[in-house]
Order: C-alpha cells, then sequence, then structure tokens
C-alpha cells in the first residue's frame, strides 16, 4: 500500500500506484471500483474539454481533425490520464505534480508506451496550493491561456486551509481563459457528512467504511471551512491519509468571485445513472469493463466506496 507521504495528490487510479500492467491490475480487488473511476474521468473530460477558438487551420466541421485545445492537469500524479486526453485528441498538454516521484514515473510512462501522443506533454514539479504556477511554467507556456483545467481526486488536500484553497483557485482563475472550463473529481462533502451522521452516538470511534474503504473523523462536529479533516484509507492505494471536506456551498462561492461559475455537479452514483440514457456512454463502460451487459461489474460494497465521490465543472465567466 502507498503511504501517503511526500505525493499529497493521493489519486485512486493507477496514479497511486506504480505503473502496473492491464493484467496485473485487473486483478485487483478494487478494479471494478478502479475502473468505474477511470470511466467517469473519461466521461466528464470528453463533456467538457474546450476547444480553443480562432483555430483556423482545421475544418470547423470535422471534430475528428478539430483540436481540442489547451489543457493543464493540476495534480497530474503519474500520468494515468494521458490516454484520456490523447482520445480527446487535445492540441497541448502540461502537468504539474507535488511529487517529483510522480513526475517522473509519467515521464517513463510516456517513454514506454507504444501508443503515439497527439501531443506533447510538458511536466513539471510544483505544489500548486502553495504557490503560483508561473513559479514552475516557463512564461511561454502560460499564454494563450489554458481553454481546459482539471483537479482529479486531489482538490480536497487544498482544504487544509483558506490561503491554500484561495490559492489554488488563483492558479486556475489567472490560467484559464474566459469561456473555458475546470472541471474534476473530489470527495462529495454532503455523502461524508450524511455518513457522519448515521454513526452512533455511543461509538468511540466515527469511522466509516467496507472492506474497500475506510475514512476516521477527527470530530463529530466541526466549525469553519476549512481544516475539517479525516484519516483516509483505500485498500491497494491509499493508507492513513489525511484529508479535508470540501464545504461545497461555500467553495462555490467563493469559486464565483474568482470569476468561475458552476455549471455541473452531481455525485458519482447521479454520473452514472444519468450516462446509462446515452448511447456513447453505455458502449464506453461496455468497452472499459465497467458494466457487462448492463450491470455493474463490482459489488455492492465496491459501488459504496465509488458513491462517495462527485464530478464537477466550472466555467471562466470573468
Amino acid at each position: 500500500m502507498k503511504l501517503c507521504t511526500e505525493n499529497q495528490f493521493a489519486h485512486l487510479s493507477d496514479n497511486a500506484r506504480g505503473n502496473t500492467g492491464r493484467a496485473a491490475r485487473t486483478q485487483s480487488a478494487t478494479y471494478g471500483l478502479k475502473t468505474c473511476n477511470n470511466w467517469i474521468k473519461s466521461v466528464l473530460i470528453a463533456r467538457f474539454t474546450r476547444r480553443r477558438p480562432g483555430v483556423s487551420d482545421f475544418d470547423p466541421e470535422d471534430r475528428s481533425l478539430r483540436p481540442n485545445g489547451r489543457v493543464l492537469d493540476m495534480g497530474c500524479g503519474k500520468g494515468g490520464d494521458i490516454d484520456k486526453w490523447n482520445r480527446a485528441k487535445i492540441e497541448e498538454y502540461v502537468g504539474i505534480d507535488v511529487a517529483s516521484g510522480s513526475i517522473q514515473d509519467f515521464n517513463e510512462r510516456i517513454q514506454s508506451s507504444r501508443r503515439r501522443l497527439n501531443f506533447r506533454p510538458h511536466l513539471y514539479v510544483l505544489d500548486c496550493f502553495s504557490f503560483p504556477i508561473s513559479v514552475a511554467v516557463p512564461r511561454a507556456l502560460l499564454e494563450p491561456k489554458f481553454d481546459t483545467i482539471s483537479m482529479q481526486f486531489c482538490m480536497h488536500y487544498a482544504f487544509e486551509s483558506e490561503k491554500k484553497v484561495r490559492q489554488m483557485l488563483e492558479n486556475i482563475s489567472n490560467s484559464l481563459r474566459i469561456g473555458g472550463t475546470f472541471l474534476g473529481t473530489t470527495l462529495s462533502a454532503s455523502r461524508l457528512l450524511d455518513l457522519l451522521s448515521h454513526i452512533p452516538e455511543e461509538s468511540e470511534e466515527l469511522s466509516i467504511g467496507n472492506p474497500y474503504y475506510n475514512i476516521v473523523f477527527d470530530k463529530r462536529d466541526y466549525e469553519g471551512t476549512y481544516g475539517h479533516s479525516y484519516r483516509f484509507t483505500l485498500v491497494e492505494a491509499v493508507e492513513d491519509c489525511a484529508e479535508f471536506i470540501v464545504h461545497w456551498e461555500a467553495f462555490r462561492e467563493l469559486a464565483l468571485s474568482y470569476g468561475l461559475k458552476e455549471v455541473y455537479r452531481k455525485d458519482f452514483d447521479e454520473v452514472f445513472a444519468e450516462e446509462q440514457t446515452k448511447p456513447e456512454s453505455v458502449k464506453l463502460a461496455e468497452r472499459m469493463g465497467v458494466t457487462t451487459n448492463g450491470h455493474l461489474n463490482m459489488d455492492a460494497e465496491q459501488w459504496s466506496a465509488c458513491s462517495i465521490y462527485m464530478a464537477f465543472a466550472f466555467m471562466k465567466v470573468k
């Protein structure tokens, strides 16, 4: 299991582990959960990736050729989403992660991959919650502004303090063009707080979970928006890692003050239900092994672990 030490961006995909092969991943006890998470990220990327306006070198009617703009991936980890961005036919990719080891593994993933990328990745080491992006990324790569900014399974680490959340939002707002999107996945505060409320009053430990995951809250009642911590464990991925609840209403209001307007927010089970009405999403779920003949390839406890997460998207409006 991976200890939450240097890399605070401990993702729930293969980003949080070594670069294992597909055969090994299919033997994982949480394979169904991780596959579903990857499918939801694929759906989110396909739906909300924005194209760069003013591109005249491609036929605007031919969606198979038209580039999907510039992407900034904050908390990119070991590059577990690189194939998703490749399928989205993006034009340029900048990935940032706090862990130098993850960036090194990302580079090795690219070099060892047999798949041809349609873009050149630019990778940098930086804590995006503590420093401006310009500290690490060359000015030439910050213009024109990005069309899409992604933060997958890592935003909740910023909620240790208001200062870190504001630095994160400043990086996003300063780097995203008007009309661009900020998309991502994180834990659902409403789901976590609901689970916490159902822990019996007489319980000595504020713990929830099942054989696949475990969450231990520091306090039952918490006043304030930031620093509401818990310890998180996921089998084969994260061990006893300090994370923080994203109080969504407060975050949405703060994000709007940075020119970011919420356009989408759904818990993972709601995403699944909605996307099952779309033939292209159904086909993708079958192809990725999330479902077989419409049935989920995971047990109820893995589905319970999956359902504590949410997907979101904001548009830069000013």
